[in-house]
């Protein structure tokens, strides 16, 4: 369960994960600079995957190998950078949107209505995390502006 939401140049995500119904804090989102740009990216999905995606994206470890072909084309990032969102599926393929805000994981269809209603991106996490499941323990935020 998971909610990663981008606008207007603030990421943010819920800070739970969930493994065999225990609920732990865990950050999602992140903000560095890497191949010589600025990028922000939220993970949702399995955990230890996920952290070393954010190690290869960040040049600390060589390109992952997801071993799961069945689930390869699921989302495991939400990734901006030079003002374009991507979504990056467990296959690594990198797939740029036309969107000026996105969502994704569990909680993605409360928070997109929450966007198209005017939320910033936090407040769709506070959204997701009020009204369901799929979000817990607050809100992190990442920004272009820091």
């Amino acid at each position: 369960m998971t909610v990663v939401v981008y606008r207007d140049g603030i990421l943010a995500g819920d800070n739970c994960s969930w493994s065999d119904g225990i609920r732990r804090k865990s950050t999602k989102v992140f903000r560095f600079y890497s191949w010589g740009e600025l990028h922000l990216v939220g993970f949702t999905g399995q955990e230890g995957y996920c952290r070393q995606v954010l190690n290869w994206l960040q040049e600390k470890e060589a390109k992952p190998v997801y071993l799961d072909k069945d689930t390869e084309h699921y989302q495991c990032a939400l990734l901006v950078r030079n003002g374009v969102i991507y979504t990056l599926n467990n296959a690594l393929d990198l797939i740029p949107t036309d969107e000026e805000y996105f969502a994704i994981g569990a909680g993605q269809e409360i928070a997109w209505g929450a966007l198209d209603a005017g939320a910033t991106a936090e407040e769709a996490v506070m959204i997701v995390q009020h009204r369901s499941n799929y979000a817990a323990f607050g809100a992190t935020k990442v920004s272009i502006h820091e």
